[in-house]
């Protein structure tokens, strides 16, 4: 057996770069859902922006009048903290909420008692004891409701999906036609690619989607017929049918080529043979919107998983050069097929500059293997995750909203677990300042993120229009599960199976037609670094 070779200083800092976004030719909220499944978690499309909500009716002057004398006493309010309170005398404008709408919040003050729905405007009297936020004005067009979104847990890092659900006001708005988009991005598995999608939707919320997926060492399709589900008086269900066939290395198998503290896995072919996977399959969904707040996504998904050393051969290996498994059955190749079930809740609220000031985006769900075929696999995986908005009264540079945004996520596989099917954790959606997969691979995961976001300078440029900070700290673990996945990988490469990464980002907005750039800086525990850029907040 060849022994591992390493070249380089420990552990390179591994970059994040350009994700491009070239046109996009129509609004569309939901065309996001059927993005190709091999995608990076923090690759993200400029995508399509969601129609805005009706427009709540002003005063002359577009100034606000209060309904609700001030019984919780005069307070002052901070620039950075969007929750004024009520004024002193009905009928008067509080110079306090014309400061507010000259930050872009326009909250219109009245007590409700049951939790607030898209179509309503509502506000929480201030508690002069907990000093309560008051709730946006989400009728306004100052603002937009985002309905539920999807949480992909599915093996540990995850990212936001818009899933295909439309208010009765969006399926009026919803512009038909042909629609174009194009991203690219050099990750460690992939290296260089591009990822363009085509598109055609109808006014009844029909869409039929295409991407394709090529570059250095990927190659792949998602071909998917989408009918959104409509909420309201009239809901209707919605439904997704798909094929897919996706053809690239992974990263549970890989490391950066000067990384010597991590081992990387080959094939039993020679040297620099490492494991491609390829998925071959397709998928059916329902959308069944409960309420306002919530979709119920049950689905089933066939896959044909065969480990191969290049995208275009006949040869499949079920072991690595050392004899590790890297397939359940001996020829190399798995029939996977799973059902699921998914509950989504969240509701998050958006300024004019599509900032999400607060909100809540969840999910918890299971998918059950069904043993057919090669490789007979049976498990049952349990997925949930929580992100939290939360307007806040700290510092900023400018005017502008200031949020803290908390998310964890757990899971946990019992049964069979394959080495392409454990939980991967480390890089930009999972510990930023660690290549993606180098924190662990496990049967089990927690993984836990903070940050805090706020105003740094508004900009008159044609370049872009505003600058936001972040600060953040991400952390992940595998509870000591690695030993529990076929083939154990991370014990073979050496992985930690914790991590914890800290670091400050920039946000520039109004970018044209990408809207916002990304520039993050992280440290680990292990004292590596790392520099990502791309488009699109994380979450």
């Amino acid at each position: 057996m060849r022994p591992h070779s390493h070249q380089g200083s420990k552990h390179m800092n591994p970059q994040k770069l350009p994700t491009l976004a070239i046109s996009r030719l129509a609004a569309m909220p939901w065309a996001s859902v059927a993005l190709l499944l091999v995608a990076p978690s923090g690759s993200i499309a400029a995508l399509p922006k969601s129609p805005p909500s009706p427009t709540a009716e002003t005063t002359a002057g577009g100034s606000i009048v209060s309904q609700v004398p001030n019984s919780a006493g005069d307070r002052s309010s901070n620039p950075g903290d969007p929750s004024p309170t009520p004024v002193s005398e009905a009928g008067t404008v509080d110079p306090r909420l014309q400061r507010l709408q000259r930050q872009d919040l326009d909250i219109e003050p009245f007590s409700i008692e049951r939790p607030p729905t898209p179509t309503e405007n509502s506000s929480m009297v201030a508690d002069p004891e907990n000093r309560r936020f008051a709730q946006f004005d989400v009728d306004s067009d100052e603002f937009e409701f985002v309905g539920p979104g999807q949480l992909t847990t599915y093996r540990g890092p995850f990212s936001i999906e818009k899933l295909p659900v439309l208010t009765p006001t969006q399926l009026e708005d919803l512009d038909p036609g042909f629609y174009f988009d194009i991203t690219g991005d050099r990750p460690r598995d992939k290296r260089w690619y591009l990822r363009p999608t085509f598109g055609v939707r109808t006014e009844s919320g029909n869409a039929v989607q295409l991407e394709l997926e090529g570059g250095e060492r990927t190659l792949g399709f998602d071909l998917s017929y989408t009918q959104a589900a409509i909420t309201g008086e009239d809901a209707s269900v919605g439904y997704q049918i798909a094929a897919f066939n996706q053809r690239s290395p992974d990263n549970v198998f890989l490391v950066d080529e000067d990384d010597d503290d991590l081992n990387e896995i080959f094939l039993p072919r020679g040297d620099d043979h490492i494991p491609w996977v390829h998925r071959l399959g397709g998928r059916f969904r329902l959308f069944v919107p409960a309420s306002e707040h919530l979709v119920l996504v049950p689905g089933i998904t066939y896959q044909r998983v065969s480990i191969r050393n290049r995208a275009f051969t006949d040869r499949t290996f079920s072991r690595d050069e050392d004899g590790n498994r890297l397939t359940l059955s001996d020829t190399g190749s798995d029939d996977l097929l799973t059902v699921s079930l998914f509950a989504q809740l969240g509701a998050v609220y958006r300024d004019r500059d599509e900032i999400i000031v607060r909100g809540t985006r969840a999910q918890l769900g299971t998918e059950q293997a069904i043993p057919i075929g090669d490789g007979d696999i049976s498990f049952n995986r349990l997925t949930g995750g929580i992100v939290q908005y939360v307007p806040a009264n700290l510092f900023g540079f400018s005017e502008g909203p200031r949020t803290f945004v908390l998310s964890g996520l757990a899971g946990t596989t019992f049964g069979d677990v394959p080495p392409y099917e454990g939980f991967n954790l480390g890089g930009y959606s999972s510990v930023r300042g660690y290549g993606r997969g180098d924190v662990g691979t496990g049967s089990s995961f927690v993984q836990l993120g903070a940050e805090y976001r706020f105003p740094i300078a508004e900009i008159d440029s044609s370049w872009f229009s505003r600058i936001r900070g972040v600060m953040f700290v991400d952390f992940a673990s595998d509870l000591g599960s690695d030993d529990d996945v076929v083939g154990e990988p991370a014990r073979v490469r050496n992985k930690p199976g914790d991590g914890f990464g800290f670091g400050v980002g920039l946000r520039f907005g109004g970018v044209p037609v990408v809207d916002v750039l990304r520039f993050d800086y992280a440290l680990t525990d292990q004292g590596d670094g790392a520099f990502y850029f791309g488009v699109g907040e994380r979450f």
